[in-house]
């Protein structure tokens, strides 16, 4: 077991980790970002997560329209579930207006 923290706009971090988190929060941050930085963020976070791994938000956080990330609803949560999708250019785009 191994504990982290990282900036999620590093485009270093999955050079460092390499797609082996199994879990990962990041609660009450991307709620201050641009729709930019949140598509980096998403995108630099799903490249360190192996497939079915857990991401947890924040209450007041909702998940952009990605088909990185699938939900997880339980009675008194909602997790985001990685899914085995490549990370893509596009995923990283930026945000049309």
């Amino acid at each position: 077991t191994r504990f982290c923290v990282h900036n999620v706009l590093d485009p270093m971090l999955s050079a460092e980790l390499g797609g082996s988190a199994d879990l990962v929060f990041c609660r009450n941050l991307l709620i201050y970002f641009t729709e930019d930085a949140v598509r980096k963020a998403l995108s630099n976070i799903a490249r360190v997560m192996r497939p079915g791994s857990i991401l947890v938000l924040g209450a007041s956080e909702t998940m952009r329209e990605t088909r990185l990330f699938e939900p997880v609803e339980t009675a008194s949560a909602v997790f985001w579930r990685r899914t085995a999708t490549p990370v893509t250019p596009a995923d990283t785009a930026a945000a049309q207006p």
